[in-house]
């Protein structure tokens, strides 16, 4: 059959995918070659399997982006062909819980890819609730090491990244403020003042003969130096 250019076809928005309706579709639009298969492959994989879309979406984005049209199960046999499926295998959740239980015991966290797709524990759950015979055999089971199955399976197991902890922010302490070269020198001033009077009375060199005046010099040196002590 001749293969017309797909761009002049008007794909069907309407996102009807059974096998039958598509087939009926298509009849009426051209059916991708295997040549642009091959070029469209490196798109559908990253479509499907790196950014995680179903297949209706994958589908739908090559239909209305690429001009290119297929039915579903033509996307279904080469992604079976390309190793896309997203579906775990036994074996895959085998190796992959007996690798989990002997690095939780070493303390190690862990990640792991499968087929060059991440993998969320919570599917690993979600297969072993359908399957909780899995883990008898898990725990039974301990002939095989994860190490002699590497090579058969396209499993890649890690120790997660730590998760970036929020910077500790230091409260603000403000430092004690300098004095002024202007207080600086009344208290130098002070301090020289107070050790004179201090000295001359100590040593006798002034000597007061009144005792009122006495007194009042005694009372003044009293306040004097209870004020100088403030600096």
């Amino acid at each position: 059959m001749e293969i017309a250019d797909p761009c002049l076809a008007t794909p069907d928005r309407h996102g009807i995918d059974m096998d039958a309706a598509d087939s009926r579709r298509v009849k009426s639009m051209p059916y991708a070659t295997e040549e642009v298969w091959d070029r469209m492959q490196a798109i559908i994989t990253r479509l499907y399997q790196s950014e995680d879309m179903s297949l209706n979406e994958v589908k739908g984005i090559m239909e209305r982006d690429y001009c290119f049209y297929a039915t579903q199960r033509m996307f279904k046999t080469r992604i079976v062909r390309w190793g896309l499926d997203k579906k775990l295998k036994e074996k895959e959740v085998m190796h992959m819980l007996k690798l989990k239980r002997q690095r939780l015991a070493a303390g190690k966290d862990s990640s792991f890819r499968v087929r060059g797709q991440n993998i969320n524990w919570d599917r690993v759950e979600q297969y072993l609730k359908r399957r909780p015979d899995l883990v008898m055999q898990c725990l039974e089971n301990n002939k095989h090491a994860p190490s002699q199955q590497r090579s058969e399976l396209e499993i890649i197991c890690r120790t997660p990244s730590p998760t970036p902890k929020a910077a500790v922010q230091i409260p603000y302490v403000p430092s004690l403020l300098e004095p002024t070269l202007h207080v600086e020198l009344q208290e130098n001033v002070m301090r020289i003042f107070k050790s004179h009077h201090t000295g001359a009375f100590e040593s006798g060199v002034w000597v007061s003969e009144d005792i009122n005046l006495s007194i009042f010099e005694n009372l003044r040196f009293a306040l004097f130096t209870k004020y100088t002590k403030k600096f």
